[in-house]
């Protein structure tokens, strides 16, 4: 079974991972980047790009696990754009 075959099962299956969290993937694999991402398959011609927003209420700040938070953010993938 190639990559490409186990793609197309969890597609049928209803299993494929969400666009946006594809595109997360992608930033570390070359295949899924090329697979999803690629400009030259007509059917993938839109790149997917997001902004996420994260809003902590003031007592969490209070508290101090923002920086926890943060740190969890920003080693899953995201990049912190404005505090």
């Amino acid at each position: 079974m190639t990559l490409e075959d186990l793609d197309e099962y969890l597609n049928i299956k209803g299993w494929r991972p969400p666009q946006d969290t594809l595109a997360k993937l992608a930033i570390k694999n070359q295949w899924i980047e090329k697979r999803f991402f690629s400009v030259s398959p007509p059917e993938m011609v839109h790149r997917y790009k997001g902004l996420v927003t994260f809003v902590l209420r003031e007592k969490a700040i209070e508290l101090g696990p923002h920086n926890e938070m943060r740190a969890l953010l920003e080693n899953s993938g995201f990049e912190i754009i404005a505090n």
